[in-house]
């Protein structure tokens, strides 16, 4: 809303201006509001993807993968949980970043587009070995979940904050 004030030095005309911005305010989809969103994601993403190994593991859901140029099968490690639910936070923040600063209608774009890659994400976790097993696989797809139902609200957030 605007608020009408008076110029000073005796010139009576009135001037529309806007009201000075309060410095606590963060622009909706600005960087440090997608960045804080992330992080919060992320720590939350984390924690959930890290109970899910060890629980899964604790019964014993066996998570191993063929890895490129070595011989056998190599077993997930919670490290690479971290670093993959990692990418999916900041990959997620960053195609929520650029379609916020972008499209016309960011929320049903960044919706759209988290569902799809969501999906596609199913893809390697359904296309692991046997020996990974179908308790394996969907855990690790509902990792993926996790992710998902963690980063893309806390980031469609964002969008509301004024």
């Amino acid at each position: 809303m605007m608020d009408t004030r008076i110029i000073p030095e005796g010139n009576m005309a009135e001037k529309a201006m806007p009201p000075a911005p309060h410095r606590s305010e963060k622009k909706a989809g600005s960087i440090s509001a997608v960045a804080r969103s992330a992080g919060i994601a992320l720590l939350a993403a984390e924690v959930i993807n890290g109970a899910l190994f060890f629980i899964a593991k604790a019964i014993g859901v066996r998570f191993v993968v063929l890895a490129p140029n070595v011989p056998g099968l190599q077993a997930i490690t919670i490290a690479s949980v971290v670093a993959a639910t990692a990418v999916g936070v900041v990959g997620a923040a960053a195609v929520f970043w650029i379609t916020a600063r972008f499209a016309k209608r960011p929320e049903i774009i960044f919706q759209g587009i988290s569902f799809a890659v969501l999906l596609a994400s199913f893809v390697p976790p359904l296309s692991l070995p046997p020996e990974t097993g179908a308790a394996g696989k969907a855990v690790l797809a509902l990792m993926h979940v996790a992710v998902a139902v963690t980063a893309v609200p806390l980031l469609l957030r964002t969008l509301r904050m004024r």
